[in-house]
């Protein structure tokens, strides 16, 4: 180095190369993110038994981490804590300090049978009925295994609401004589209409009325995202 080159360096106590001093970066890099890491895993794994605790009793089939796509502005991957119902899925903030985003299973046209790409993303994705939402919702899920066990439960989930829905319209039909009829071909003694599976309502007068996404016998225990039973 010249005069003029320690020039610059008068001021500094220590003077370390380039190659050191990349050295020097990339270790702090490291161990800054391997901290963060840890603590991230720590703050998971905390709220991972709350909701175990919470779901100990219910009926819910699945729940863990996963990732949807969209947002308020700029549409990006954000992560949400799912619990997926009989009749519907739930998408919970990491922060859990707002209620959850409700996805119910009468408001499903169809789980892809498949996964899609998008992103570059190996997703699964879930068309809406016309004028539900903004027609779909794309999941998906870093972890291979995990991200089938989601798509296999949301598709049993969304088959059995389905014929649980399609076999309340039958026995409905055959207690007000509408049997056969479709999307609001009949009415009840109160002059209620009755609707197909995917919307059916029962005059009020007859017995109650089944919401769309109402109670559905859980087929199976709960399991969480790794494939688990608790």
């Amino acid at each position: 180095m010249t005069e003029q080159d320690q020039e610059l360096y008068r001021y500094f106590p220590l003077t370390i190369s380039e190659r050191w001093q990349q050295e020097v970066a990339e270790t702090v890099f490291e161990t800054v993110n391997t901290e963060a890491d840890k603590v991230e895993q720590k703050r998971k794994a905390k709220q991972k038994q709350r909701f175990d605790a919470d779901e100990k009793e219910s009926d819910c089939i699945l729940h863990g981490y996963i990732k949807k796509y969209g947002g308020s502005f700029a549409s990006v991957w954000q992560t949400r804590y799912a619990k997926l119902y009989p009749n519907r899925l739930e998408l919970h903030t990491e922060s859990g300090s707002t209620k959850p985003e409700l996805v119910f299973m009468d408001q499903i046209e169809e789980v892809s049978p498949d996964f899609v790409q998008f992103k570059n993303e190996q997703c699964v994705q879930i068309r809406f009925r016309d004028g539900i939402r903004d027609g779909k919702l794309i999941l998906t899920n870093s972890d291979e295994i995990g991200l089938k066990e989601w798509a296999l439960s949301l598709r049993a989930a969304h088959k059995e609401s389905q014929e649980l829905l399609g076999s309340m319209a039958k026995k409905a039909g055959k207690i007000y004589g509408t049997e056969g009829q479709r999307g609001g071909g009949g009415g009840g003694p109160d002059g209620k209409q009755f609707g197909g599976p995917a919307g059916m309502v029962i005059s009020s007068g007859g017995g109650g009325a089944a919401a769309a996404g109402g109670g559905v016998i859980a087929a199976g225990g709960q399991k969480n995202a790794n494939g688990g039973s608790n």
